[in-house]
């Protein structure tokens, strides 16, 4: 006659049970505490970069016919990274990207300020467009302004000359 009663030995005892599932309940925690740890690490560092790239902080002045350009923008671009930056032009004529740019060679272009276009029909007012006979047509693209900027880690000032 076949038992259909186990073999004892067959079967794991309550200790191994609770012991193998206490090993795997903490591992997942383990790895979770490990990883925020890491993290804050990283973030807290030695200021700079999280990611430990070097960053160039950006300063400077735009001029046209030696006056200051006072509208517009300075746009940097990286063809090699693309990497993009801008900032507004002050009063003064000056700029500055407060949290910098990444290290490296970039491609400066001169552009006037970005002007939202009313769609036609909503307006009873004739706009004239401004035309920023300060900022060259030539100036307005990277490709024909010929201004190239090298930042460097830590401080950088640029003076952009821009003639007719």
């Amino acid at each position: 006659m076949k038992s259909n009663h186990l073999h004892k030995s067959l079967i794991p005892s309550r200790d191994v049970c609770e012991r193998q599932t206490d090993q795997t309940n903490r591992e997942p925690i383990k790895s979770v505490l490990l990883l925020m740890l890491v993290s804050v690490a990283l973030i807290s560092g030695c200021g700079g970069d999280p990611r430990g790239i070097a960053r160039g902080d950006i300063t400077g002045e735009v001029t046209f016919e030696g006056a200051p350009v006072t509208e517009g923008s300075v746009n940097f671009f990286s063809d090699k990274t693309g990497i993009a930056a801008g900032a507004k032009l002050d009063e003064k004529g000056s700029f500055t990207i407060p949290d910098g740019i990444e290290v490296g060679s970039y491609i400066i272009s001169i552009t006037p300020p970005y002007e939202e276009e009313e769609p036609p029909g909503l307006s009873t007012e004739e706009k004239t467009k401004k035309e920023y006979p300060d900022i060259p047509a030539k100036y307005r693209s990277g490709e024909t302004s010929g201004l190239k900027a090298e930042v460097k880690n830590g401080e950088n000032h640029f003076e952009f000359k821009m003639v007719k």
